[in-house]
């Protein structure tokens, strides 16, 4: 009795958790009166700057994207400064030159247009997600549908203009592929978040760990088609000066708000600095070869994927809250199952979520401890779980 009325709240809180943000959403547009309006302010994330990025490639100015703090200039002089934290007018565009390239070809649309187009899209990627993870196998009710859509990492993407639900829904139908047996189609999918360069490595490393070499050789493959083709049409000079905006970025010359970084490399960083995010980060690519090996025996191969995704979010040295998002399908199958570490691990996930956009303002994300908490408890692989015939409820 008692766990059926705990199971009918959490399914109450989720739904309103999912009503408040995309009430949120909704006041973002009727109350707003152009782009400079307090009640609008969170639309000028990185819809914005992916808006100046298409407006710099249009004037001929990709280079001055990734120097002298130019792009930030622009999102400050389009806001009056509202809604841009302190040290983020010296920001420096640190996505690749073809996503500038392919911004351009909006650029020209009013804003209004552009920044709901695009969380149109995200809106419909998170769906098309769980539809594919469905077609993974996994089995989801309805109580597994309304806890998709009553995460707030959801509207925390949606509502910047991040591109989590992109990512989710690529990562997603790469998981369909390798349950249908094609791993090095699935590979090369999940390559096409190349937008994204600072995941590849880290999940090649981990799939290859758990036995998925064709996947892993697949996405590397993908990884460098995009590189190749990305200098055939932007040109070299363009990445050399990406690159040395990355560069900076990692040195901290450029603002990187750990404060906002969930992972434990990145919580590490806020309190020990870069050695200590080093050593860190170090440790977590050990950490996450070691569990890949660990699932070597999973018979679920879309799962060794959420896994990997999942272990990415917390031992990344780069990842933002909004990047939470990766580990929702883990987050959700795994709270499905029985067991206390499997519950307590999703609430602990759920809660990780909801503190990581750091509303407190601390010096390190209060959201860490939670999510490194739950992926020791439900996502490390243990002895004894396996074998598995089938993805569990």
């Amino acid at each position: 009795m008692l766990r059926g009325w705990i199971a009918k709240m959490l399914l109450v809180i989720q739904l309103a958790v999912a009503g408040v943000f995309l009430t949120g959403l909704v006041v973002n547009w009727i109350g707003r009166e152009g782009i400079k309006s307090p009640v609008g302010v969170a639309l000028a994330g990185d819809l914005l700057k992916h808006q100046g990025a298409g407006v710099f490639v249009q004037e001929g100015r990709m280079l001055d994207l990734y120097q002298g703090g130019q792009l930030g200039g622009w999102v400050y002089e389009q806001t009056e400064g509202k809604p841009v934290p302190p040290g983020l007018e010296g920001y420096d565009y640190v996505y690749p030159p073809w996503v500038a390239a392919v911004a351009a070809w909006g650029a020209g649309w009013p804003y209004l247009a552009w920044a709901l187009g695009l969380q149109v899209l995200l809106l419909a990627a998170h769906g098309l997600a769980y539809l594919w993870m469905r077609g993974c196998g996994a089995v989801l009710d309805v109580r597994a549908w309304a806890a998709w859509w009553g995460l707030p990492l959801v509207y925390y993407n949606i509502i910047i203009g991040q591109n989590g639900g992109l990512s989710l829904m690529i990562f997603a139908g790469s998981g369909l592929l390798l349950v249908r047996g094609y791993p090095v189609a699935a590979g090369l999918l999940a390559a096409c978040t190349a937008y994204k360069p600072q995941l590849a490595p880290l999940l090649v490393l981990f799939m290859a760990a758990a036995g998925q070499w064709r996947f892993a050789a697949g996405l590397a493959a993908g990884a460098a088609l995009w590189a190749g083709a990305g200098i055939l049409a932007v040109g070299w000079e363009a990445h050399a000066a990406w690159l040395g905006a990355v560069r900076r970025m990692s040195s901290g010359e450029l603002p990187v708000m750990l404060e906002l970084n969930p992972s434990l490399p990145g919580f590490a960083g806020a309190w020990g600095g870069r050695a200590a995010q080093g050593l860190a980060s170090l440790a977590g690519a050990g950490i996450l070869a070691c569990a890949g090996w660990r699932l070597r025996q999973e018979p679920f191969p879309a799962r060794m994927l959420w896994a990997g995704l999942a272990g990415l979010c917390v031992w990344s040295p780069y990842v933002m809250y909004y990047d939470l998002l990766l580990a929702a399908p883990m987050w959700l199958i795994v709270s499905r199952e029985g067991g206390w570490r499997a519950k307590a691990g999703g609430v602990l996930f759920w809660l990780g979520a909801l503190l990581s956009v750091n509303p407190v303002q601390a010096a390190a994300n209060p959201g860490t401890p939670f999510l490194l908490a739950w992926w020791v408890l439900a996502v490390w692989p243990r002895r004894g779980q396996y074998p598995r015939t089938e993805p569990s409820a």
